[in-house]
């Protein structure tokens, strides 16, 4: 079934139904409330329900009105205990695009104030609040798209989530390198950079997992730093990348001053090393790593010849003090893997990643 739902979830209180009508009507959908369809199946109101039948019948039947759901084009308001059932949202969203209503708890509890007579499912929970805290990572994990309620009029509200379903998709480099721009431009991505401090120390010794561990937390500053500064991130992917060299088990990162590049240098001189790069994908309330390896094989070069490499091209900006697509290229007798991983962006690696978390190409 094509893709032609949007699927609000989110707290009670947080609009999905008032947004749900006005977004339907905006986008020229149906509309459809799940907690209506199980008053309809059941001839109970949702509170009734609960006390009658308990809470776990309750899950029960929603989890089977939203596993056997078949509509196409609708806006479809899910009730806040949809996303406990990991098999009615998995259909809701085979046929569909979910939306995350992003409420904090403190407006939220000023807008449920019949939580008595509401219908809410409190799942062994003490009060809303803990209910609020239980949730919030199942609304994060199945919410493709997040869109920030909090402090907004219905108007407001309504206009951002026709942006964040209607806009194009916005790619967002957390680097500076120059080299990741070329690779990205020469394949005709279109996309804006971004980069914010990132404290890149650790105690990570494995440089596979210190690549991607660096990557999400470049990526991760970038988006909180857009957010701090009221960014619309609903239709944003940000990626980072970051890029280590590995001999005689020692990582390489960028060399210090000329000393530190000589001794890189020297250490790669007639020998093979493997050039590591880590990715990191944030976007649609997801985020995936994962890493690259290629190895690179270097002729000899003696003091002189390194030296002389050193003061031409200055390599201090660059893993292991080279660049493969510049002077260097003369003492690289060849390589095992993925070029553009040695560049600095491994980019086959990173369709990969784009198909695995957002089931599509980024190219």
């Amino acid at each position: 079934m094509e893709k032609s739902n949007v699927i609000l979830i989110g707290m009670s209180g947080a609009g999905k139904s008032t947004l749900g009508v006005l977004l339907a009507k905006a986008l020229g959908k149906d509309f459809l409330d799940t907690d209506i369809l199980i008053q309809q199946r059941t001839g109970k109101l949702l509170q009734q329900l609960i006390d009658e039948e308990g809470a776990e019948r309750f899950l029960e039947i929603e989890e089977e009105v939203l596993s056997t759901l078949s509509v196409e084009n609708y806006v479809i308001a899910t009730g806040g205990s949809a996303v406990y059932s990991e098999r009615g949202m998995k259909h809701l969203l085979e046929c569909g695009r979910s939306v995350y209503l992003q409420v904090e708890f403190e407006e939220l509890r000023e807008r449920v104030s019949n939580i008595s007579t509401r219908g809410i499912i409190f799942h062994g929970k003490n009060d809303l609040e803990a209910v609020y805290a239980e949730r919030l990572p199942l609304y994060e994990r199945y919410g493709e798209i997040h869109v920030r309620c909090t402090g907004k009029s219905i108007e407001e509200s309504v206009g951002e989530l026709v942006t964040a379903l209607t806009e194009r998709r916005t790619l967002i480099l957390a680097s500076q390198s120059p080299r990741r721009r070329e690779i990205l431009e020469n394949l005709g991505v279109k996309f804006e950079v971004v980069t914010a401090d990132t404290d890149e120390s650790s105690t990570e010794r494995d440089p596979r997992r210190l690549v991607e561990e660096l990557s999400l937390r470049k990526a991760e500053a970038v988006r909180d730093a857009l957010m701090q500064q009221g960014y619309h991130l609903a239709n944003t992917v940000i990626l980072a990348s970051d890029t280590v060299v590995a001999a005689d088990g020692l990582i390489l990162g960028k060399p210090r001053d000329e000393d530190d590049a000589k001794a890189m240098l020297a250490r790669l001189s007639g020998r093979r090393h493997e050039v590591i790069s880590g990715l990191a994908l944030i976007g649609y309330g997801k985020s995936g790593t994962a890493h690259e390896v290629t190895e690179v094989e270097f002729d000899d070069m003696d003091e002189e010849t390194i030296l002389r490499y050193i003061r031409t091209t200055k390599p201090y900006d660059k893993a292991g003090a080279y660049a493969i697509q510049g002077l260097a290229s003369a003492w690289i007798r060849g390589i095992h893997g993925c070029y553009f991983n040695v560049v600095g962006l491994p980019v086959h690696r990173l369709n990969c990643l784009f198909g695995e978390l957002f089931g599509e190409n980024l190219f």
